[in-house]
């Protein structure tokens, strides 16, 4: 397979949810709604998944929740303090007591996180396409 079968606008217009969770949480403001945020963005996801994309859906799939993760956990880390001073109810300050800094523990828990939202986009569009 060739990257240039995909459809790489879809994967980068969606993987800016990433971006934007990552927004949300350093400000502060998705504490209370960042699940109900989470869940909107993977249901807009799948719709346009299911619309615009018809061969390498895994491949589509584990890249975009790859993006997630990825880039909402960089923006995490380049901003950490802010992010540790406008959420004090997630307990961050449990990750500095690590010989490893927080902020890669923090974009390695990102990753693996975006890569298990890919695989649950994909067996989101298996169970869209049974019906």
């Amino acid at each position: 397979m060739n990257i240039q079968n995909l459809n790489q606008k879809i994967i980068l217009q969606l993987g800016l949810f990433g971006a934007l969770m990552g927004l949300v949480t350093i400000m502060g403001w998705g504490q209370n709604l960042e699940l109900l945020i989470w869940l909107f963005m993977t249901i807009a996801s799948s719709m346009i998944i299911k619309i615009n994309i018809k061969k390498h859906l895994l491949v589509h799939c584990i890249l975009i929740g790859l993006s997630w993760g990825v880039d909402c956990s960089i923006i995490q880390a380049l901003f950490f303090n802010q992010l540790k001073t406008n959420n004090p109810t997630y307990g961050l300050y449990i990750l500095e007591n690590y010989k490893i800094l927080a902020e890669f523990i923090l974009i390695g828990i990102g990753t693996i996180i975006g890569g298990m939202t890919g695989l649950m986009l994909w067996g989101i569009q298996l169970v869209v396409k049974r019906l």
